[in-house]
Parts: structure tokens; sequence; C-alpha cells
């Protein structure tokens, strides 16, 4: 079993290498692999999965996951990921992982270069280069372990990177070496190895002034970012290319160092004809390939439009970890299954803030982005699917392309719409939905996505023709509603009445947007007793939270509580 963590983890099955479908598998194979052979806690494993935060039961969860991990190695039987109280260990090679092969070669290409063997050195720095296909553990959420294992394996490749440009100045390479550095030193302004090889390639070349520019905007950018100036090796390259020291010129087998190159450069019409570089006389032919410049081109800006979570959040844990539940249940959907979260509830019931409260939780699952539309289905001027997904057009293509005409048909901008999420991992909230036809063309088709629909209506025609999975959201119990109050006007205050907080929680019923309200009207009036509020509350009933500045535009002038119409609330 072999497997690849220098770009998305993958797994060699004996044919073909594949992923791991559910995030929480991604992190409990990682977590394994980069402490091979090493018996791994399952409390350390629970503190990568969820930091700060477990849930009840986190321990089977875990057990689950590895059981997961060991279906997709074929290891059925438990002998390569074994169970060793108190946790589990991974028996596995060390040339079994990438980054393993990655380091020997590095090493040998190190040891090539001190031996003066810079054509062997390049061919095994460049092979060793090869097998990054992206950022380290690309697709696996960013948990503490997989953070800083990330951030060494990268500065691991750029000590690679600055050696092959030593081998390659070695052999001579000095032009074909220009533009690729010019890149490194664009992306990585203050690292001064990258720097040293730019200055010295350009005089080699004759570019003596630009060798010197070069030097002066790194001594600019260092002062300017991290307010030093320019490091012992950078100051010396500078004052040997300022006196031409021969020292700079690489020496050539039997021939000794190549002439230094002139001061001031000749006009175009009477410069000598050039010398053909003489070939690299190392006793390793060199065979490089054409120098590619690392990590891919930028595909633009990834979406982040989830709206900010209510801060003073209590309870909800079962609809919590049964969101989850339906995240990590999507790996076994059929091929372009998509997971759909369909929230329901009476309005003022608290569907948006969970939702919200949940995708925030989740974003890292979905590091391709996390698209958001109110689509206003419980006002008279609901969206139209065509206005929301042009929204999201417009997010995804920002980079990419033009928008379709606003005239296009609403099946063709859907067919685009699948077409950008396709092979990507995103989160789709859509709040507030009218009914079923409004919401389906905005579904991706994608099965790494998932779509979580909250609204009034039960929206069956998701459930049973989408395979939307039902998730109803009733009232919060008392205990709950005491939890929000405490959370949102402060423990002490509500310690000092305990019995006007009880009163308050049944006159509001625990309804989330009648208790918010009231824990607004009373955080208005910090030195007013809440006793006060619930004897008005008690005598005039939800009026007594009406108000002139309300931005929800909530008023209440029905009658006392229960209020049993609608309330005017976007989302819930």
């Amino acid at each position: 079993m072999r497997f690849r963590i220098l770009g998305p983890l993958e797994v060699w099955t004996g044919q073909e290498w594949v992923s791991l479908n559910a995030p929480k598998w991604r992190i409990v194979l990682a977590t394994l692999l980069l402490q091979p052979r090493e018996m791994v806690p399952a409390a350390r494993l629970v503190d990568e999965l969820w930091p700060g935060n477990p849930p009840s039961g986190a321990r089977k969860l875990v057990s689950l996951y590895v059981m997961r991990v060991r279906r997709v190695l074929g290891d059925g039987e438990g002998r390569m990921l074994v169970t060793r109280p108190p946790g589990y260990q991974l028996m596995v090679e060390r040339d079994d992982v990438d980054v393993r092969r990655f380091d020997d070669l590095k090493g040998r290409g190190r040891q090539a270069l001190a031996d003066r063997r810079p054509g062997a050195a390049a061919a095994l720095l460049v092979e060793a280069l090869g097998l990054w296909r992206g950022p380290s553990l690309g697709d696996v959420p960013r948990t503490p372990l997989v953070t800083v294992a990330a951030r060494q394996l990268e500065e691991s490749r750029l000590e690679a990177v600055e050696l092959r440009g030593e081998a390659d100045l070695a052999c001579g390479r000095d032009r074909e070496l220009v533009a690729g550095l010019r890149r490194l030193v664009d992306e990585y302004p203050l690292r001064e190895g990258f720097r040293s090889q730019l200055m010295l390639a350009l005089y080699r070349c004759g570019r003596q002034t630009e060798a010197l520019a070069c030097y002066q905007q790194a001594r600019r950018a260092l002062v300017e970012q991290a307010g030093l100036e320019p490091g012992p090796g950078l100051t010396r390259l500078h004052r040997q290319i300022l006196r031409s020291d021969p020292g700079l010129l690489p020496v050539e087998p039997g021939r000794g160092p190549r002439p230094a190159p002139p001061r001031v450069r000749a006009p175009r019409r009477a410069r000598a004809p050039r010398r053909a570089r003489e070939p690299c006389r190392s006793p390793e032919p060199c065979r490089i390939p054409e120098q590619r410049p690392w990590p891919a081109p930028h595909q633009g800006p990834v979406p982040r439009q989830l709206p900010p979570g209510t801060a003073c959040f209590a309870g909800r844990q079962a609809e919590l970890a049964g969101l989850s539940a339906l995240r990590e249940r999507a790996a076994a959907l059929p091929p372009g299954g998509t997971p759909i979260a369909v929230i329901t509830g009476p309005p003022g019931i608290g569907k948006t803030s969970l939702a919200v409260r949940w995708a925030h939780q989740a974003a890292a699952d979905f590091p391709d982005g996390q698209l958001y539309v109110n689509l206003r289905g419980s006002e008279p001027s609901s969206v139209h699917p065509a206005e929301a997904i042009r929204d999201f057009l417009g997010a995804l293509l920002v980079s990419s392309g033009p928008l379709p005409a606003p005239a296009a048909p609403l099946p063709a901008q859907t067919a685009l719409f699948r077409s950008l999420t396709a092979g990507r991992r995103m989160l789709l909230l859509l709040d507030d939905a009218r009914d079923s036809g409004q919401v389906r063309p905005l579904l991706p088709g994608a099965p790494g996505c998932m779509v979580v629909v909250t609204g009034r209506s039960r929206l069956t025609g998701l459930i049973a023709t989408e395979g939307g999975w039902p998730l109803p959201v009733g009232l919060p119990t008392a205990a709950e509603a005491r939890v929000l109050l405490a959370r949102r006007l402060g423990a002490q205050r509500c310690a000092a009445e305990p019995a006007a907080v009880t009163e308050l929680v049944q006159l509001c019923a625990c309804l989330p947007l009648t208790l918010s309200l009231a824990c607004a009207r009373a955080a208005c009036q910090p030195h007013l007793p809440l006793s006060a509020l619930v004897t008005r509350l008690r005598e005039t009933g939800l009026d007594a939270l009406d108000g002139n500045d309300e931005p929800s535009g909530l008023t209440w002038t029905g009658p006392p509580w229960p209020v049993q119409g609608p309330v005017s609330s976007p989302g819930g």
C-alpha cells in the first residue's frame, strides 16, 4: 500500500490512486500518516477532528471513521491500521509515503552538490520536486497537526527549490534560470536565497546593472516588510558584484573561470558576436526537463458568502449533530448524489441561526467555498431563481470569464452553474425558501457539494424527488432558553433574578425570536430590573416588545401570547 501527501491525500489501491470521500476520514488517515508506525492515541484524533469542541460520543465516531478508512485501504482484518490501546497505529514502511522518498532524493541531491557533482544533484532534485502535485495535504481540513505539518513540508520544498537553483547555476544554466527565479522572487520577496541566485544569474549573463537593482529591491522589501537590513550573504554578494569579483564566475573543468562580464555594455552595433555556451562538463549527464513554476496558476478568489453567525447561540446540539451526520453519510451516496438538508419550522424558531452556525463550523470541509442567498420566500417579493443563480455565477466567474447575458434562459444558467461547481467541494446555504420550485434550479450536480435549505413550509418536493433529508426544528427547552438569556444579558444579571428569568421564558414560550427581542429590550435598559419587563409583558402581552427602531421591521400588534398568525421574519 502506498500513499501520497505532497498534494491531495491519495491511496494506491494496486490499480489506481484514489482519494477518501469524507473530510473526517482524510483527517484520520493524515494524522496517522504524519506519525507512521507510531501509536496515535484516540484522544489525539478527537482533538484533531474537533479542536476544542468534541461532540458527545466522539470516541465512537473515531472508531467509525477508522473502520471506514480500513475499508478504503482494503484492510478489513486490521493488519495495517492496527488498534493498539489506547489508540491506533498505521504500519507503513518508510518508502510507502511519497514524502519519505522526497526527503531521500533531496538529501542525495544535497550530498551530490557538496561533492561537486552539480549535474547529478540537479537530476535528483528535479525528481524530488516532481513528486509535488500541489500544496501538501491540500484536501485535508487544516487541523492543528496538519497545519504545522503542511508548513514544515512547504519549507522543505522551498529548500529543495533553492538547492536546485544552486545546482543549475553550477551547471552554467544562468540564462535559463532568470525567468524562473524572477517568479520565485515575486512570490517570496523576503527569501534571500532566491534573491542571491537571481543576482548571480543576472551578473553572469552580463546584466550587472539589473543584478545591482535586484539587491536594492531586496533591501527595500526587507526594510519595509520586516524592518531588517539584508543578511551578510546577500550583502557580500552585492559587494562582489560591485567590484566584478572573478570568484563569482563558475569554474569549468580544464578551462579555469570564465571571463568577467564587462562593466559597461557596448552599443548594440559594436557588440562582438556572442560566444557559444560551453556544455556542462560534469561526469554525469544533465538530464533536466523544462523548469516549471510552482504552485499552479491562481484560480481566482474562493467565495466565502456566509453571513455572520449569532454570537450568543445556545442549544440545538442534536440538530447540529444531525447536519454533521448527513455530511458524513454523503460519501455513501450514489455517483452524482448531492446531500440536501431541509430545515423547516414556524417563523421565529431559529432556522437561519441554526443553519449559519453549522455552516461556519463545517466551512473547513468545503475548501472550494460557501455560497449564500436569502430567497425571501416568506415575503411578497421573493427572489426569482434566475436572480439568485446569477449572483452565484458572479462569485464563481469573478476571474474566469464573463457572465452570461441577463436574457439567457434559466436552464442555460443552471447548466453553467452546475458545470462550474462540478469537481468542487462547496456548501450552499439557501435561506428562507418559498417552495421546492424556487430551490431546484440552484442545486449543484456535483457529489462533493452539500446544500442546506431553510423554509417555513415542509418542502416535501425536495424530500420526495431530490432525496432531501428533513430536519424539523422545534422550540428549545426551557433550560436552553435560560442559557440564551444568560449569554445575551450576562450570567450575573440573570442569577440576580431567577424567578423573573423563569417567568420571562414562560411568557416568551421559549420562542428564540421573542426571547431575542426581550433581551434587546432589557439590554437597552441595563438598570431596569428584569421583573419590571416581566410585569409589563404580563400586563400588555407582546406589545411591550414593540419599538420604533427595529431594523427587521418586527412589530407585535396582535393578541397577547400565544401568537397564532405569521411573524414577518426573513429566513425564520
